[in-house]
């Protein structure tokens, strides 16, 4: 034999003896991630914390999305086909979930349970299911922080109209997504515990045009008399922004939104708008892919609470969270790449 054919014979078979691929143990976890999308820029560095997360502590990890999706195929049998690809070709442990709009998560959570696979919930689950694992964002905490910010620094800086009262402007959200009353409610706990404060106007609000109409609306009727804006939904921010800019107010309102989006940060990079909460995408799949990783070894990860999903209780992890500002708004530059002007 050739001296390379007998070197490469050696190494294949080495390969088959330690079971090895890529460098990982055949009999490493195996997990799968199931999830509506994989374009844009927050599901990509999604995916590329949870692929290094896997290389880096020796198991597999297999992601499937939507975005291949037959426009004859419906969401609900596509995920399905995607499952039944990951239990059967490969044997996955624990899988990590996202359902599609559209979609039918019982079968999902059915087919999963008869194949003895355990389910790690990322960021949303449908109402009364049990998951092994919910990895979702600590919604209300994120609103006391972003309230927080804004109520500590007018303090600071003494700003506060002729009466010594703060009056606020709240933008809740939609009445139609748990996580934005979450959010309001974290900003009520600081507002209502903060003697100066005063809500002089609430709304809910489903996009910027809604927002702008709200906030304009209310200037005008306090004649700029406005010293916070708080917006539940980082969508909604640029909407209300406009509204302070249009007024001539944006050096006097203190603002804060939840979300850190593309757009939002952009105004504090201009100066324009004040705190965004960064729910860090990349950090939190990190820990989800942790979870379903102690799932598969048998030795889970200690829960920080139990998540009252309807009649359903689920042991919860929260991702971590940031507070970002004018000073620090570059750290979101890997996930806005289009952030500063050119």
């Amino acid at each position: 034999m050739f001296p390379m054919l007998r070197l490469l014979a050696v190494l294949l078979f080495a390969g088959i003896v330690c079971g090895c691929s890529d460098g990982i143990e055949a009999d490493a976890p195996r997990v799968g991630v199931l999830m509506p999308t994989g374009t844009g820029p927050v599901p990509q560095i999604m995916r590329e914390g949870m692929t290094q997360y896997a290389a880096d502590q020796r198991f597999h990890l297999f992601w499937r999305d939507g975005d291949k999706r037959e426009v004859t195929q419906t969401p609900a049998n596509y995920e399905r086909e995607q499952l039944a690809d990951l239990i059967a070709k490969q044997r996955i442990d624990t899988l990590i979930y996202t359902p599609a709009k559209k979609s039918d998560p019982a079968f999902i959570f059915a087919d999963a349970r008869a194949a003895g696979v355990k389910i790690v919930s990322f960021d949303t689950i449908p109402r009364n299911f049990t998951a092994d694992a919910f990895v979702t964002t600590a919604w209300r905490s994120a609103g006391v922080e972003a309230a927080l910010a804004c109520v500590e620094y007018l303090r600071e800086v003494g700003r506060h109209n002729v009466e010594g009262n703060i009056n606020a402007l709240v933008v809740e959200g939609t009445y139609l997504r748990d996580w934005e009353r979450d959010v309001a409610t974290g900003f009520y706990d600081i507002l209502d515990n903060s003697p100066e404060v005063r809500v002089v106007g609430r709304t809910t609000a489903k996009n910027p045009t809604e927002s702008f109409q709200f906030t304009s609306r209310e200037i005008n009727n306090y004649a700029g008399n406005v010293q916070l804006l708080l917006i539940a939904s980082t969508d909604t921010v640029s909407g209300a922004i406009l509204a302070a800019r249009t007024h001539g107010l944006v050096d006097w309102v203190v603002s804060a939104g939840v979300g850190a989006g593309e757009e939002a940060c952009r105004l504090i990079v201009e100066d324009v708008h004040d705190y965004e909460i960064d729910l860090m995408p990349k950090q939190r799949a990190i820990l989800a892919a942790n979870v379903a990783y102690r799932l598969a070894q048998g030795s889970p990860l200690p829960p920080e609470g139990t998540y009252k999903n309807g009649e359903a209780e689920v042991p919860v992890y929260y991702g971590y969270r940031r507070v970002i500002s004018k000073e620090n708004v570059n750290l979101m530059q890997p996930l806005w790449k289009n952030l500063y002007p050119q």
